[in-house]
Order: C-alpha cells, then sequence, then structure tokens
C-alpha cells in the first residue's frame, strides 16, 4: 500500500477500531493488569506504605496469593491435555487423521507449546485472560519448506479483539490487534525505513485517536489481523472427491473432467504491522482460515453488553489487604512491648554487674543478687515476656480463611492438613477444590482444541508438497513419513496419493488428563492388580502386555518372548481386529468335541434301528406273499366255506383296498 490516501484512510480506520475495543476493554484490562501487580507482591496502597515507611511502622507483604494461584495452575500443568484428530466426511481417512495427530504433536514439540500454554494459563488465572499464537517459518535458511510454530505472547492482556465476537474462542471475530511496545532505539532499529522518526510522532502530524501510542520511552505498533468474508469455486470431482478450485488451472481442470463447481462464503484472513501513522509491514495473506490467535478466559459475568472479566483473586485482594494489616499491626504491637527480662535495683545488681550481663548469653546455674531495702528484699523478678494481642490474632485467622472461602480453596485442597481423618473425605474435600476451579480447566481445554482445529486446517495448506515429514507418537517417539507422494496401486495400477493431508474433512477433540507417562504408570499397576486376582487365567494372556508397560532396560524384548507363549488363537483373534476383519472362529475344544461325536453315534445308531425295522417288515410282506401263491392247505376249504377268514400279511390288505382287489 504505497497511495498516501489509501494509507491514511487505513490508519484511520484501524486506529478507529483499535479505540473502541478499548474503550470497551477499558475497566477489564486495567482490573488485569492490577490483579498481576498484586500477585507480584505490590499490595499496599503507595500513599498507606508510604505513610508508614515515614513513621517508622512495619507493613509487611506476607504474599499468600501465589500459593493459591500455583495449586490451579500447576494442576492444570499435569493435566498435559492432548489434541486427537477424527475425520469426520466420507474424505476423511482414518490412517491419515492419526498423521494429522503425530504431526500436530511434533509441532507442540518442536516449538516448546507447553511454555506458551502455560504463559497464557498463568495470565489467565491471575488477570482473567492470557493468549498464546500459531505461527509459520522457514524450517532452515537453505530451505523453501514452512514448519509451524506455537508461540507464546507475554502480555495477554493486551490484546484488543473484536467487540461484536461471541465465541470464547473469538472465532467469529473480525479483526484483532496485537501490540506491543518497543523502545525509541528498538523501534529504529527494527524498522529504520519508517517514514516518521519518533520525534515526529505527535498530536498533529499522526492521526486522530492514536493517544497512548507513543511516549518518552516507548513506541507502540501493532500487528492487526482482519478476517473478510469472500467467495471460493469448490469442484465434485467425478471420483467423489472435493477440489478447491483457487487458481485458474484447478478450475480449468475441474471443468474439463466434467464436475460440479459451486462457489462458498468463505474467509480471506491478512495481517499487517501499523504504527500510530504508518504501515510498518505490509498487508500479508494468512494461509489459514482462522485468525492464529488463541485467548484463554477466566471467569465471565456478561450485565448486558458489559462483561467482567477476572481471575481467582480479583475479590480475595481485600482478604489479602486485612492479612498484611493485621500481621503488621501484631509485629508492631509486640515490637512495642518492654523487651527487659529482669526487674532489677540497681543495688541488687552492682556487686554482680559482670555476671548478670552474661545471664542470657551463658548458661548459668544461679545469678547472684544482693537484697536491697528500698523493696522490701524482695529478689529480681523475671519480666513477662511480650503477648500477642487476642484481637489481632483473631483478625488473622480470619482474614486466612477469608483468602480460603473467597478462592474456593480449603486445607485439603492446598495440600495440608484438615480436620478430616478418612482417605476418602480427605479426596472428597479435595475434589470440591478441582470441581470449584474447574471453570479455568474447562476454558484451558477449549483453547487447546481451538488451536488444534488451526492446526489442522493450516497444515494442509503448509505441508502441501512431496516431503518428509516428522510425526510424534503419545509416547514420544518420533518417526518419519511421507507425504503426498503419488504412488501405484499394484491391484488396479491406478496411481494415488499416499498422506493426501488436502482430502477429507476433520476435527479435534482435546483428551484432558494425566501424560502418557502417567497413564502408562497407570495401566502397569492396573495389569499387575488384574494378574493378581486371576492368576492362573490372566497372566499367560497378559504377560507380553504387563512386560511391555514396566521401564526396564530390555523390556520390549522381554515382551516380544513372553508373546510367543501366548495361545495362537489370540494372536489371529488380536491380528484380526487390527486388521478390521472379522475374527477367526474359535476351533472347538475337547468337550464340544465329544459332544458332537456323541450325537453323531446316537443319530447313526438310531438310523441304523429304522433300517433294521424296515428290513422285518418287507421280509414278512415277502414270507407272506410266498405263502398265498403255494395255495390253501389240506383242510383249508372247509374252514374257507365256513367263513373262517384268511389270514394277510401285514400291510398287504392296506395295499389291496386302496386298488380294489380281494384276497
Amino acid at each position: 500500500m504505497t497511495d498516501t490516501t489509501d494509507t491514511s484512510t487505513l490508519i484511520a480506520d484501524a486506529l478507529a477500531r483499535f479505540e473502541r475495543a478499548e474503550e470497551r476493554e477499558a475497566e477489564n484490562r486495567r482490573a488485569a493488569y492490577e490483579d498481576l501487580a498484586f500477585r507480584a507482591g505490590e499490595q499496599w496502597p503507595e500513599d498507606e506504605a508510604g505513610r508508614l515507611e515515614s513513621e517508622g511502622r512495619p507493613a509487611l507483604t506476607l504474599n499468600r496469593i501465589p500459593a493459591f494461584v500455583r495449586q490451579v495452575t500447576n494442576d492444570i500443568r499435569l493435566m498435559r491435555p492432548s489434541i486427537s484428530v477424527v475425520p469426520v466426511d466420507g474424505d476423511g481417512d482414518p490412517k491419515t487423521a492419526a498423521v494429522l495427530g503425530g504431526m500436530i504433536r511434533y509441532v507442540e514439540n518442536r516449538s516448546d507449546a507447553q511454555a506458551a500454554y502455560f504463559t497464557g494459563m498463568d495470565s489467565q488465572v491471575v488477570a482473567g485472560i492470557g493468549h498464546w499464537q500459531v505461527l509459520t517459518e522457514y524450517a532452515s535458511e537453505r530451505t523453501f519448506d514452512q514448519e509451524i510454530r506455537i508461540a507464546p505472547i507475554d502480555d495477554g492482556v493486551a490484546v484488543l479483539w473484536d467487540p461484536d465476537a461471541q465465541l470464547p474462542t473469538r472465532a467469529d471475530a473480525a479483526w484483532c490487534f496485537q501490540p506491543v511496545d518497543l523502545t525509541h532505539a528498538a523501534f529504529r532499529e527494527r524498522y529504520p525505513k519508517a517514514s516518521a522518526s519518533v520525534a515526529e510522532l505527535d498530536g498533529e502530524s499522526a492521526a486522530g485517536g492514536a493517544a497512548g501510542w507513543w511516549g518518552e520511552d516507548f513506541v507502540r505498533v501493532a500487528r492487526y489481523w482482519q478476517k473478510q468474508r469472500t467467495t471460493r469455486a469448490l469442484a465434485l470431482m467425478p471420483d467423489g472427491s472435493v477440489v478447491e478450485c483457487d487458481t485458474p488451472e484447478k478450475l480449468a481442470r475441474a471443468k474439463k473432467a466434467d464436475a460440479r463447481i459451486e462457489e462458498r462464503e468463505g474467509f480471506r484472513v491478512t495481517h499487517m504491522v501499523i504504527s500510530a501513522n504508518e504501515v510498518l509491514e505490509p498487508e500479508t495473506d494468512w494461509p489459514g482460515r482462522f485468525i492464529p490467535i488463541v485467548p484463554v478466559l477466566g471467569e465471565e459475568v456478561r450485565i448486558g453488553r458489559r462483561v467482567v472479566r477476572h481471575g481467582i483473586i480479583r475479590y480475595a485482594k481485600d482478604a489479602q489487604r486485612m492479612f498484611n494489616y493485621a500481621q503488621s499491626a501484631q509485629v508492631e504491637a509486640i515490637a512495642l512491648q518492654p523487651k527487659a527480662p529482669w526487674l532489677v535495683t540497681e543495688d541488687n545488681v552492682k556487686a554482680y554487674a559482670a555476671v548478670w550481663a552474661e545471664a542470657n548469653n551463658k548458661p548459668l546455674p544461679y545469678l547472684p543478687y544482693r537484697p536491697d531495702p528500698q523493696n522490701g528484699g524482695a529478689p529480681p523478678q523475671r519480666a513477662q515476656p511480650a503477648i500477642a494481642s487476642a484481637g489481632l490474632s483473631e483478625m488473622i485467622a480470619m482474614a486466612g480463611q477469608n483468602l480460603k472461602d473467597i478462592i474456593g480453596l480449603q486445607d485439603a485442597g492446598l495440600g495440608e492438613r484438615s480436620n478430616e481423618t478418612s482417605g476418602k473425605a480427605i479426596l472428597a474435600r479435595q475434589r470440591e477444590g478441582d470441581v470449584g476451579m474447574f471453570t479455568y480447566v474447562d476454558n484451558f481445554t477449549r483453547a487447546i482444541r481451538h488451536t488444534g482445529a488451526i492446526l489442522v486446517d493450516l497444515i494442509p495448506r503448509i505441508y502441501d508438497t512431496k516431503r518428509m515429514i516428522r510425526v510424534m507418537g503419545e509416547d514420544g517417539a518420533v518417526d518419519v513419513i511421507a507425504i503426498n507422494q503419488p504412488v501405484t496401486d499394484p491391484d488396479s495400477g491406478l496411481v494415488k496419493v499416499a498422506n493426501d493431508l488436502g482430502v477429507g474433512a476433520y476435527d479435534v477433540f482435546v483428551q484432558p488428563g494425566p501424560g502418557y507417562t502417567t497413564r502408562r504408570e497407570e495401566a502397569r499397576d492396573g495389569l499387575l492388580e488384574l494378574a493378581r486376582m486371576a492368576p492362573d487365567l490372566l497372566v499367560p494372556l497378559t504377560l507380553d502386555l504387563i512386560a511391555k508397560a514396566q521401564d526396564w532396560p530390555m523390556a520390549d524384548q522381554i515382551a516380544r518372548r513372553a508373546r510367543s507363549v501366548i495361545p495362537p488363537e489370540v494372536l489371529a483373534a488380536e491380528e484380526a481386529a487390527d486388521a478390521g476383519e472379522k475374527p477367526a472362529p474359535k476351533p472347538p475344544g475337547p468337550a464340544e468335541i465329544k459332544a458332537v461325536a456323541d450325537a453323531e453315534f446316537a443319530a447313526a445308531k438310531a438310523a441304523e434301528a429304522r433300517a433294521n425295522a424296515e428290513l422285518a417288515q418287507i421280509e414278512l410282506a415277502t414270507a407272506q406273499l410266498a405263502f398265498m401263491a403255494r395255495g390253501p392247505r389240506p383242510g383249508a376249504s372247509a374252514a374257507a366255506g365256513a367263513g373262517a377268514p384268511v389270514p394277510a400279511p401285514s400291510g398287504l390288505a392296506a395295499r389291496s383296498s386302496s386298488t380294489g382287489g380281494s384276497a
């Protein structure tokens, strides 16, 4: 942007936006900086501290706030939430999702993202808001390959967002300012070609609304992010894949392939660096669709359009001031009491002055004295020691309890002994403290998830060429894989792209909880406990897993040897499940084989019995037919004439009646 008129208009519009956001956040920013100063130990009002100091009176600062802050922040540090990636459409591939997850872990490890996360989280818990950012940079001075980095933002309160943004992640914001105050020397060194010198930055030469952008010892510059609505062409290819036609060549190929082309609304993100009166770094396109600044919020109370944002110490400051005042007054009360350990007369110790001078330095067996008639010969008396004020002691205890009640962390939550006696009661009280602080844990997890969404959107745009990349597993092991590599399918002969990060849609979710090392220790303890419960059944099946979970040297080698004694059918079922196949049917056991054999033998015996019965019937019928064929026996005619019936073979009468014949 070289045109002076356009630059002046742009700067004026930017400063107007900055002023609008600053006015909206003025109360929250002022209170947030006061909270940070209070946590650092600036807890006495300046006029009160100066008055006490001038009078020689104590103004003690017994800062209990960091103990409460560390309890919350260290609990979040122990969580180590991890980002996982899952496919959300038909083009998404679980293997590619695993690659994206491994790349995110590598980016976090490479850029020491935990430091950025925890810097933002510390500001969140104390001041109510913190930030970190996602950057891109060249992998080295000798390559065109870019890498992604997660970096901290030191002043997490200074970032200003579009006041109309509603989402906690500010993903719906149209613009954002990331201001930095530089010394005059640093400004001249970083921007030597700036058209206006620091001396020329005054109310007349700078654009309107630029108050606060410079001073005797600083010059403010700001990275100005904008998100503008735009349209983009998407092509649905004949093979079902979706291609963004962001170049004329891609659009021509899509039309040639007779693809379905539609225009969709999207966003174009740009950034530049400005001062109060000029553009210091020109407008540049950001490859992603999100402004890569991640806010992490504390607690927010919405009162109409006004938002009150705070951390855990905002409303505990009065209790801490009360604690400091009571302790200081107690010290002063004790200091003003007499310090003389003995009450004596001059004649009591005149003859033994040297002995009495050593009374508090040496364990003397006795202290001689001379009776003084002036006090009736009474012996020297030890003075009463300094006594603390009961009222001030009660105030100290009350202030300490108020701190716990306001913040929401009691003794058990702070790791101290309380009135609970059983382990279950202690855990229940600690859980109450965790629940009271869960707002901060939940908001931190949401910010990590938004970071994952930014990375998933950014990775295919940065790692868009054939290259070898590093991925990291949950156990910290680093592997090197190839992405965007064309390979030939041996079955179809078609050329496909392996690990194509630009195909498919993916979403992220965050797994809050212990890190991999802690979960491995828990898994090891759980496996050992299960093995003790049923050693004969479970040890042969889990011996390799138990060995692999150990931290011994050669644990993996022992696990491989233990795996060789696992039943083959168990290994086959496991391999089939890993490959997504149905497990092979389990071979029958001895009892099942015997039952089948017994059933088959019984069936054979039954069939044999039926065959024998049928054979007997056939033989009987054959005998009867043969008898009838020989004719009647002597003397049978008389019987026949008398009407006596002639016996028929079994079944023969039925067959004769069915054909209409007679015997």
